[in-house]
């Protein structure tokens, strides 16, 4: 990234094709995300006996949360025009990188626990059958320490820092009527908060985290899933260890393809700001992780395939 992109105001107008994939993308997370949610309230009525139900509900609440902006995405993008104010502006924008981090840590704590359960040799539900108590009292408590560390201090500093440079930009420059009017009805533009030092740094060391982390999780679930099918053969289906580990190879490749595109192109993007429009579709397909629920319908799909064969 050159002095002269960081000096140079970051065009504001999107092109048309590029606001109808946004359209198309936002929508159909709205109604995958919210299907989601719905099966995830099934789950945990019919099944509170491990962790990874209390991972699954943060999971939830960080979509639900997230969700709830997606409508002020789809309105923007569909008329091109913000009339809501600045503050939820940068609230909704800010909301999608919260949300796809949120996920990401969540994500991994499931992963880790199903590897750590699978080498245990064990079953699922023995592995935490005993201290099961204690184990999800300490899963609960973790789960509220994020939420008050992430509602208490990350999002206020994030809300505060979040396109600072770039309303700092527009106040120097508000004697120009015609631009400051444009700026205010403009959203998701906070590109030139990229040209600070600290900030390209640190979006560096997460895009790269979030790529090898990915990556490593996606191969060791494959190895896993690989083990259990040599293990079982044809009757694999009918053991409880391989859907769980299937479960956790789905959630582990929603978060190869929905993740480390964005994540991979980011690094390249940090030094090419132009290149605004294309970023704003790659960070869209991270919300298509709003659909990680549905993964759970698995099992059910499959025996009512082999009820309709034997029949």
């Amino acid at each position: 990234m050159t002095s002269q992109e960081c000096n140079t105001s970051v065009h504001v107008d999107m092109a048309l094709p590029y606001r109808i994939a946004l359209v198309c993308i936002y929508s159909l997370v709205l109604i995958i995300g919210t299907a989601g949610l719905g099966l995830m309230i099934h789950i945990v009525n019919s099944n509170m006996r491990s962790v990874i139900i209390i991972a699954m509900l943060n999971l939830s609440l960080a979509h639900l949360f997230f969700l709830v902006t997606v409508p002020f995405r789809i309105y923007y993008y569909s008329i091109d025009y913000w009339g809501l104010g600045e503050p939820l502006c940068k609230f909704t924008s800010a909301m999608i990188h919260m949300h796809m981090y949120l996920v990401f840590v969540f994500y991994v704590v499931i992963l880790i626990i199903r590897l750590l359960g699978f080498h245990s040799k064990k079953d699922r539900y023995e592995f935490y059958s005993s201290l099961l108590f204690s184990r999800k009292l300490h899963a609960f408590g973790a789960s509220v320490a994020v939420w008050v560390l992430v509602s208490m201090v990350v999002w206020p500093v994030l809300y505060i820092k979040y396109g600072k440079m770039h309303t700092d930009n527009t106040t120097g420059h508000s004697n120009n009527t015609t631009g400051h009017s444009n700026n205010h009805t403009r959203c998701f533009r906070f590109g030139k908060g990229l040209c600070q030092k600290k900030v390209q740094v640190l979006n560096y060391i997460l895009s790269s985290v979030t790529v090898i982390a990915a990556s490593v999780l996606f191969a060791l679930q494959c190895h896993v899933v690989f083990i259990l099918v040599r293990k079982y053969g044809r009757d694999c289906t009918s053991h409880q260890e391989f859907w769980a580990q299937l479960k956790s190879l789905c959630i582990a490749m929603v978060l190869l393809v929905c993740f480390v595109p964005y994540q991979a192109f980011r690094i390249h993007y940090l030094r090419n700001l132009h290149l605004e429009d294309l970023n704003e579709v790659f960070l869209s397909f991270t919300a298509l992780s709003c659909g990680d629920m549905l993964t759970f319908l698995g099992r059910r799909h499959c025996n009512l395939c082999d009820r309709i064969r034997t029949a």
